[in-house]
């Protein structure tokens, strides 16, 4: 209910105008009209056709612009005079910091997640395998199409 948010909210806000917004939205107004943005159905077709580009390029001996920290135990460095850097984000911008206690557990949780991860890129596998037999128009959505497309989509 309203009376629970308060009035100087981004909650409240966009209540007043009928709609839920963020300073981050760029493609839909509450008004239904559009904004100088792309609409999701124009960047997500955008971002499946880097996701092939990419992949093309990448297949034929270019850099493969996809293996960008892939290895998510990087993303915890070393515990050095009881400072330990870790990133959450998977381009390594914003760094942050944690002492030793934090340290073993974010190494632990670093080694849960590369169980999943691994799983994850088997499901995805198989989806690839199924996409490309299906429906001979998506024959160029390999495995790492779909991980290039999840890039692109949670990127910013």
């Amino acid at each position: 209910s309203n009376e629970l948010r308060p009035r100087n909210s981004r909650w409240a806000e966009s209540e007043d105008r009928g709609s839920i917004s963020s300073s981050r939205t760029t493609h839909c107004k509450g008004n239904g009209g559009r904004s100088d943005g792309p609409s999701y159905k124009e960047r997500r077709a955008k971002i499946e056709r880097d996701a092939i580009i990419g992949a093309e390029r990448e297949e034929k001996g270019g850099n493969n612009d996809n293996d960008n920290n892939e290895d998510i135990t990087t993303w915890v460095g070393p515990l050095i005079d009881d400072k330990c850097t870790y990133y959450q984000d998977r381009d390594k911008v914003y760094p942050f910091y944690t002492k030793e206690r934090g340290a073993d557990l974010l190494r632990q949780l670093m080694e849960a997640n590369a169980v999943l991860l691994r799983l994850n890129q088997e499901r995805i596998e198989e989806e690839a395998v199924v996409a490309a037999s299906t429906d001979g128009r998506n024959s160029s959505v390999s495995a790492d199409v779909i991980v290039r497309i999840g890039h692109g989509l949670y990127a910013d």
